[in-house]
Parts: C-alpha cells; structure tokens; sequence
C-alpha cells in the first residue's frame, strides 16, 4: 500500500486510536498525512496533529493520488456512501481505519516469529486446535495481542479461521471460583440480575470474583462482604495487551475456574475477553440480557454473534424464543429465567394508593426505553384523569435524551403531573405509592421491573412484546400495539378508574410472577457453569411463527 498522501475522515477517537497506533508503528507516519476532513463546520481550518482540518468539498475527487481513511465508528456506512458516490475503489481510494492498520500490522510485524506463526495458522486448516496450540508454545497474551491487532477485532475474519475445526464440546467440571463480569453495578436491569446471582452462586458454595469496568459507590447495588470486587483499569481498543494482561493476572490471582460474562452484546470486547479466557482454560459462559428480537432491530443486526457465540461453554438466554433462535446457529443455549428478587413484605402500604398514581422505571433513554412516549401517554390520560400522576424512576443516560424528554414535558405543560424521582437503590416504597405500571420498551428480554412490579401485585400497561416469558400468559398485563400513545393512555384509564379491573389484574401479576419464583434457579446455573450448555431437545418451536413474524416486521420497517 502506497505510504503517501493520506486522508484522513474524523477527527475524533477512532482518528486518535489510528494516530496512535501508527506512530508506534512509524514514527514518520504522520509526514504522509495531507490533511484531514470533518463534517463539523467549527473545526474547519482549524489544526489537528499538525495539520489542517477541511471540509469534504475542498477535497479533489478527480485527482485519486491520495488514500481515503475513515476513522469513524460508523466507518463502513461512510464507504458505502463515498464509494456509490465518487465510485471510489475500496482498498485503492478509500478504507476503513481498522482494515488500514491490520494491513499495516501485518506489514510492519511480518517479520517476528509470532505473527509468521499466526499468518501461517490462517492459511492452515488447524482452525482452532491450531489457536490453542500456538498458546502452549507461546505466552496466550502475546498471542491475542497479536491476534487483535492484525484482524482489527474483525470477528467475522476470526471466527471462520478459528471454526476450520469443531471446537470441543464443554465436559463437567468442579467449579469453585466463578468470575462474573459485568460493565458497571448499578443503574441497570443486567446490574441488577448480577446483584441477585451472587447470593445465590455463593449459597451453593461457589467463591464469587466481581468485575466491572467503572465503579460508582454512589450508584451500586450492595454486595456481600465476602465477595471481592475487582475493578478493571485498561481498555481493549486502547491498550489491548495491557486489557489481555490484566485479565491473565485475574485468572491466575484469583484463582479462576470459570468466568460468567453479563456483555455479551458489546462485539469485539466480549469476543476477545471470552477467547482469552477459554485459552486460559476457563469455563466461559455468556448471558444474553435482551431478546433476539430486539438485538436485530436496535443494536444493527447480529453483528457476527451468531458466530462468536459459539466459542462459549454456554450461552444463557432469557426466553424459550431465544433459545430456539440460537441455537440454530449452533450455539450451546439454555434459557435460566433470571432469580425473582425477595418478595415484599406482607405489610406493602396499599393504604397510600389512591387509584391514580402510575410508575415507569427504568433508564430514562429513549431508543431503548421510550421515555419520551410517557409523556405523550400522560396527556392524553390527563384528558380523562385531570389528577392523575406519574412517577418516573431511573437515571438519565445521556444529556441528548433527557433535553427532548424535557422539551417536550415543558411543551405539553404538564410538569407538575410527571415526578422524576431519580435513580434508586431500594425501589418497594414506590411500587407500594402505585397503582399501575407503564412499560414502554420497545424491546427486552427479562425485564425486572416487570417482575418485581407484579410480585407488588401492580397491573402492568405495555407496548406489545409477545416473546417474552413473563407475559406470554397475558396475566396481569394489558398489551398494546408498539408505539400506540392513544391506546396506552386508554388502557391506563381503564385500569385508574375500574377497582374491579384494577383487583383483577393485581391477583392476575401474583398468580404469574409465583410461577417463576418456583423455578429452581441455583440448580440451573450449577448445571450450566459445571456442565455447559447443550442442545436442548424440547425446544418450543409453536414459537417459530411469533418469531419470524417479529422479525419480518422488522424488515419490513
């Protein structure tokens, strides 16, 4: 590749990270770069590492004596459109920054023994036999290092390398430390499922490690005194061998026998993190905290998980729909409903309802909550039910969505009707103030507020989401269509003013939820950390058609 006259699209940290990684490459790396382009108009004519920064119209397309790299996360979609554009030849004109730098990786580091060795395996058929031989005669670290670094955590790359043979099938083993990762321990549902497995794999004699990757005392669910708390320090895109090492250390520190990972949507971090830890010799096992469902519709498809979940021991799902849905790609699935938390007491202050109260809870985002709806919602109730009253529950999650939230709440001037009571440890006294729940998620795979509003006997009004288990019965719980502000509102009056519907419903979400708390949990992940996960012959497939309907209105929208 010609090492002269580059492009550079962005200006921000993927700009940075091919910066940096360059440098350490070729430090006259950066007299090769003309200038670089941004999209934001304030930075234009401004000066980036030494070089200016342009507008996309100063560029001459007609010239072609110069290379295109996309430093952008989103960097593929900006190729499609430049090349359908200035018809631009991918990998002459334009790339993207990863594939740049796994070609400069493998040019620059040819000559060492362990990416000769690596570049060998990939043009053999040793698949993954080959990996786990490479990690006997080499330090495992070095090996991932490398391998992150000439594949640009490319899973769709790695994957069919590592697949040219069957990886083994987990047998039993004796576990006795288990590691369980989850990116922070507060403010979330996935959090909170954490929260309440550590108990339950410490009473079944399992020494528990937590690992997070920040740490916030302010915003963190308790945790037992016996239960050590590791918090990492290094990132993998920025540092991957420090991000590998520090894991090794983990491993061998602490002990290790198996390692549960509460990430496994997050892409490359989670891949390679449960590659590192399966070549240690761990017991890898992953839980899915959403639904296929809504994997495919908000978090861009599979992104190559069909694949890369099938290094894991197991892959912990939270629906039978779920199950069946991975495990047609050959994934060792089970599907574990998550532990229910302790019931609330018997003395819950009914006496504070007043039959015109409403709860929402949850992370007050819109893309994956539809916090904005609640408002909508909330007007049109208010046309009916002049006193009636919302409590938001929850923390914000970015400046962007609580603006809108509140430029709309301002606009539909209804302030003092939408309380916003924040992110809370302890959410029973709300439950207790309520009379009905509103669930406005577009997607989900077991929701725990759903489940502790009906162990508080709430009613529950949603948006239609008919995979999932807690209210594939309809107990409880008045579905309506995605997105129907009208019908939401309408369902929540309906339940406000009828007590007889209101009794109904609340007897309904107890009969429900005491069916999932019977499930004998401990049992389950015992299972699944000592044994793996497997095919499981009774899958039910009369889900099949709710599935593809699901996905083909996706499509379809």
């Amino acid at each position: 590749m010609i090492h002269s006259n580059i492009v550079i699209r962005g200006t921000g940290i993927c700009a940075e990270r091919l910066i940096r990684q360059m440098n350490a490459l070729d430090k006259e790396w950066l007299s090769c770069i003309l200038c670089f382009v941004d999209h934001d108009p304030r930075v234009h004519g401004t000066i980036f590492h030494d070089k200016p920064v342009m507008s996309d119209d100063n560029i001459d397309w007609h010239e072609r004596n110069f290379l295109y790299i996309i430093a952008l996360g989103d960097g593929e979609r900006v190729v499609k459109e430049l090349q359908s554009d200035k018809n631009l030849v991918y990998g002459n004109d334009i790339i993207t920054y990863q594939d740049y730098l796994s070609r400069m990786y493998r040019k620059y580091l040819k000559g060492t023994e362990l990416v000769t060795s690596l570049l060998a395996w990939e043009c053999s058929d040793e698949g993954w036999d080959g990996l786990h031989n490479l990690c006997r005669t080499h330090d495992v670290v070095d090996v991932l290092t490398c391998l992150y670094q000439i594949y640009q955590g490319n899973i769709g790359k790695v994957m069919p390398i590592i697949e040219h043979n069957v990886i083994p099938a987990p047998e039993h083993r004796n576990i006795k430390t288990v590691g369980l990762y989850v990116y922070a321990y507060g403010g979330g549902g996935a959090e909170r499922v954490v929260s309440l497995l550590i108990p339950r794999f410490t009473s079944i004699g399992y020494r528990v490690i937590l690992i997070t990757q920040i740490q916030n005392e302010l915003n963190e669910y308790s945790l037992l005194n016996d239960v050590q708390r590791i918090t990492l320090s290094n990132q993998m895109k920025d540092e991957p061998e420090k991000y590998f090492r520090q894991w090794q250390d983990i491993f061998s520190s602490y002990h290790l026998d198996a390692l549960c990972l509460h990430l496994p949507y997050e892409g490359e971090v989670f891949f390679f993190t449960a590659l590192l830890a399966k070549l240690c010799g761990l017991r890898v096992i992953g839980e899915n905290h959403t639904s296929c469902i809504n994997f495919v519709r908000q978090r861009g498809g599979l992104r190559g998980h069909d694949r890369m979940y099938r290094i894991l021991d197991g892959l912990v799902v939270l629906s039978r729909m779920d199950e069946l849905f991975w495990s047609v790609f050959g994934c060792r699935t089970r599907y574990i409903p998550n532990p229910c938390p302790a019931l609330p007491s018997s003395n819950s202050c009914h006496s504070k309802k007043n039959g015109r109260t409403i709860i929402w809870i949850g992370r007050r985002n819109q893309k994956y909550k539809r916090i904005c709806d609640t408002v909508l919602i909330m007007r049109e109730v208010l046309k009916k039910i002049p006193d009636a009253k919302l409590l938001i529950v929850g923390d914000k999650v970015n400046d962007a969505d609580d603006a809108r939230f509140f430029s709309l709440l301002q606009r539909e001037k209804i302030e003092s009707h939408i309380e916003i009571c924040g992110w809370q440890k302890d959410v029973g006294s709300f439950y207790s103030f309520a009379d009905v729940m509103l669930f406005t998620s577009p997607g989900e795979g077991f929701p725990m507020v759903v489940a502790e509003a009906m162990q508080h006997a709430l009613p529950i009004v949603m948006y239609d989401l008919p995979y999932l288990e807690l209210v594939r019965s309809g107990r409880g719980v008045i579905s309506v269509k995605q997105g129907d502000i009208c019908g939401a509102a309408e369902a929540l009056t309906k339940v406000l003013c009828d007590e007889d519907v209101r009794k109904r419903l609340s007897l309904e979400a107890l009969e429900n939820i005491r069916e999932f708390e019977h499930w004998n949990i401990d049992e389950l992940w015992k299972d699944m950390l000592e044994n793996g996960g497997g095919q499981n012959m009774n899958q039910d497939t009369g889900l099949m058609p709710t599935l593809l309907r699901e996905l083909c209105d996706w499509e379809n929208n």
